[in-house]
């Protein structure tokens, strides 16, 4: 009985808590692709990056110089404002960002892309079926996938990806920083 009253206090608290949220005007949401897993999961700083995924996806030829890297993979979805909100920031830091870019968006339907919006130089592909999302283990939109020398160098959730491309402290191998993105976090 005491176990019944603890997890009805609970609930009610939660409920009040969303009640509280909703009333003064606070979004909850949270992008994720239904039975596709939570959308904090994907390839874990140090994991090895998916070669072949990526070797189906960049231009021909390219597939070492992108797992090399320094490359930014970022799946985003045009119904995820978040995402609109992300393409948003880093044409403000496009200068700070890779060369090596690919965003990774659902099948698209007419003139729901997110590309229209970018200020910036990247590749843009189709993942309809989500081969690649199971590949990186991504489930949620916005999801940025940092490589470098064949590693998931790092992974971030959410439209506040600025420290992905902390210029002030990473340099490309000949010590300098680049617009070609050298500047991408390291370590």
């Amino acid at each position: 009985m005491e176990q019944a009253a603890l997890l009805l206090a609970a609930v009610s608290a939660v409920l009040s808590m969303v009640a509280i949220l909703v009333s003064t005007g606070t979004a909850i949401r949270v992008s994720r692709l239904e039975g596709m897993g939570e959308p904090h999961e994907g390839l874990t700083a140090g994991s090895p990056a998916p070669r072949d995924a990526i070797a189906g996806i960049v231009p021909a030829g390219q597939e070492s110089q992108w797992i090399s890297g320094p490359s930014l993979i970022a799946f985003v979805s045009p119904s995820c404002e978040p995402c609109g909100q992300l393409v948003m920031r880093l044409n403000v830091i496009r200068d700070r960002l890779p060369q090596n870019m690919l965003f990774i968006e659902p099948e698209l339907d007419g003139d729901k892309s997110l590309r229209p919006l970018a200020e910036f130089e990247a590749h843009w592909v189709n993942d309809a079926s989500t081969p690649l999302r199971r590949a990186f283990k991504s489930f949620g939109t916005p999801h940025l996938f940092v490589i470098r020398d064949g590693l998931i160098q790092d992974q971030h959730l959410g439209a506040d990806a600025d420290r992905l491309f902390d210029s002030e402290s990473h340099a490309g191998p000949d010590g300098r920083h680049s617009r070609a993105g050298e500047a991408a976090k390291v370590g």
